[in-house]
This record gives C-alpha cells, sequence and structure tokens, in this order.
C-alpha cells in the first residue's frame, strides 16, 4: 500500500467513504458517527466487501465477455430522493 486515507462522515446520519484503488485491491475506509444508532461502519463494509466480491466472481466468470468494451453508454444517478441531483453519462 502506497497510501492511507480516509475522512469522517460529513452529516451525522451519513457516512464516510474513502477508497484508493490499486491494480489487484482497493483499499476502502467507512466511517460513521457513532451517536446515531441507525449507522453501522463494520456492517457498511461487510456489505461492500460482499457487492465487491459478487462482481470480481461475476468478472471472472467470463473473462472474454469481461475485455469486451461496450457500445452501450453507462448512465447512472443519485436519486434526488437520497438528497442528490447528480448523474454521469459516459460513452465510449
Amino acid at each position: 500500500m502506497d497510501a492511507f486515507m480516509c475522512y469522517g462522515a460529513v452529516v451525522p446520519n451519513g457516512y464516510g467513504a474513502a477508497y484508493n484503488p490499486h491494480p489487484d485491491n482497493i483499499v476502502v475506509v467507512i466511517s460513521c458517527w457513532r451517536t446515531n444508532p441507525n449507522n453501522n461502519a463494520s456492517k457498511f463494509a461487510e456489505m461492500l466487501d460482499s457487492a465487491f466480491t459478487e462482481m470480481r466472481e461475476l468478472v471472472l466468470s467470463n473473462p472474454q465477455l469481461a475485455k469486451q468494451p461496450s457500445n452501450e453508454p453507462v448512465e447512472w444517478s443519485i436519486a434526488k430522493s437520497l438528497g442528490a441531483d447528480v448523474g454521469l453519462n459516459v460513452t465510449g
């Protein structure tokens, strides 16, 4: 690991999630306010680890398909109900 970084949750009911991608792994630091009983950084980290593992297994199950570039545009957005108005459209 060439660097370690992290930051705290910005709001009392939110999380801080810093990440540092490397060729063979991703360093992730999750934080939250312990005063909020609805937040659980350990559970967040477990679920994120599970999601990363599932994505890795999916890609490794068909490496040829994983290497093919997509002709479809990639779109994502964060719902306004979550308090954001952010989106990204990548073609290529």
